[in-house]
């Protein structure tokens, strides 16, 4: 071959690791055992100053340090024992996409060759999507005035908790309440002030039941509470203590809402339909017998 043709491979040899946007790299195993690095060329090595004259012949501890090392020795040890691997790592602000290919010579695997690509933009377009999908998961199970659980949610709580205490024999009580005259409410003050009493009341609710349980709007101005391995008189207790609230709180502009409360416990056979219109009756008969109260 020619001087004049060696010296235009050269340079476009350099020319090509001047200029490419993806990171191209070799390994190579000493006698000890260590990997180090043969070749180290492109955009990414240049932005983190770690280009071939910098780290020729170094291991990846001394350039990554040891605790980011463990993991990526990890993948050039399984590229060296024959497999092409495929993986992402974060170093610094920068995620990276690399491909580790087996280079062998008579059979035998002398070093591996790298090949890195910067997908940052595409790991935070993936995290975006992850998040708005659990926006959107939210959306879907949560009330939107109250961001409380919504029906669909608390059927699918109710329905799972039923099997629960079925199967193990647990304890499970429901509570129902509706807020007093609501009609009057929105009818006297509008329904901006009637949307305002019930997210007060939904954080009363909220503040006043354990991590256990699941409060939700079951629609308008009714509220059910699903406390697990609780008997009724356990969350008569929950519920009292909600009533309480309720009634000892003010309203903008200035009035008291109350709210009557049906408390009914789980029996075995019973379906979830007749579950919950056990406490709804308890509930209306609160209301017949002067509201503002709980019966169970």
């Amino acid at each position: 071959m020619k001087k004049e043709e060696i010296s235009r491979i050269v340079s476009n040899f350099k020319f090509t690791m001047q200029n490419i946007k993806n990171n191209i790299f070799r390994l190579r195993k000493r006698q000890d055992g260590q990997i180090i690095y043969l070749l180290n060329e492109g955009e990414i090595p240049r932005k983190f100053n770690a280009t071939t004259d910098r780290i020729y012949g170094k291991t990846v501890s001394e350039i990554f340090g040891e605790q980011q090392a463990n993991m990526i020795n990890n993948y050039y040890e399984r590229a060296f024992s024959g497999e092409i691997v495929q993986y992402r790592v974060q170093f610094e602000d920068v995620w990276f996409e690399t491909i580790l290919s087996p280079i062998e010579e008579n059979g035998v695997i002398i070093e591996v060759a790298g090949s890195s690509y910067d997908v940052t933009d595409k790991v935070k377009y993936q995290e975006e999507i992850e998040r708005l999908n659990e926006e959107l998961r939210d959306l879907l199970l949560t009330d939107k005035l109250t961001s409380l659980s919504n029906r669909r949610k608390l059927d699918a709580v109710l329905e799972y908790e039923i099997l629960q205490s079925a199967r193990y024999s647990r304890n499970l009580s429901i509570i129902f309440f509706d807020i007093d005259d609501f009609k009057g409410i929105n009818d006297s003050y509008g329904h901006i002030i009637g949307d305002e009493v019930l997210e007060k009341i939904s954080e009363i609710t909220k503040s006043n039941v354990r991590d256990t349980d699941t409060p939700g709007r079951w629609g308008g101005e009714e509220f059910l509470i699903i406390c697990p391995e609780t008997c009724v008189e356990k969350a008569k207790v929950i519920a009292e203590r909600i009533r309480q609230r309720i009634e000892s709180s003010t309203y903008k502009p200035g009035f008291k809402v109350t709210a009557s409360f049906g408390v009914s416990q789980f029996k075995t056979g019973m379906k979830k339909t007749a579950f919950v219109v056990q406490a709804d009756q308890l509930m209306y008969k609160a209301k017949q017998n002067g509201k503002n109260r709980v019966e169970i």
